[in-house]
């Protein structure tokens, strides 16, 4: 699958932007199709092996998958992958200072790892990759709002 690239400007300091992104736990009341996080480690704060299970409503279902953090440069970007079905799906997400504001970008790319993977991705690709941009659209418009809003004070790292 060829990646997927959002960007948004966010009228809100990269910090801000971080506290929101570096907390998994408050995205479903951030993120409207998030419906529950669960945390799988035992880790301090957002650093790499950090483990959520992210349930979404997915094209009218619910969906659970298991995520884990796999590359922080703290305030500037983090990557993130899960696997399921036979495909890596990793997801980088890039903050930039622009003005008084930051430039988000989100990156996600589905990786077949096995030959029944290639095939089906082949074939299904062109039909999910405008339902995948809209979700990811939604996601960091979601994300940009929250940012937006009055911080609360809280400070993930």
């Amino acid at each position: 699958m060829p990646s997927i690239s959002v960007q948004k400007q966010i009228a809100a300091p990269p910090e801000r932007v971080w506290e929101i992104l570096a907390n998994p736990e408050s995205l479903p009341g951030v993120i409207d199709s998030v419906t529950s996080v669960e945390r799988l480690d035992d880790n301090e704060g957002f650093v790499v092996g950090t483990r959520w299970r992210e349930t979404r409503r997915v094209l009218g279902r619910q969906a659970s998958q298991e995520i884990e953090a796999v590359a922080i440069e703290s305030r500037r970007s983090f990557v993130t992958e899960a696997e399921s079905n036979g495909t890596r799906y990793t997801t980088v997400h890039t903050l930039e200072p622009v003005g008084n504001g930051t430039l988000l970008t989100v990156t996600f790319t589905g990786t077949p790892l096995t030959a029944l993977s290639r095939v089906v991705s082949a074939v299904t690709t062109p039909i999910f990759r405008s339902a995948t941009r809209k979700a990811i659209e939604s996601d960091v418009a979601a994300l940009a709002a929250a940012a937006e809003r009055e911080p609360t004070g809280e400070t993930a790292d």
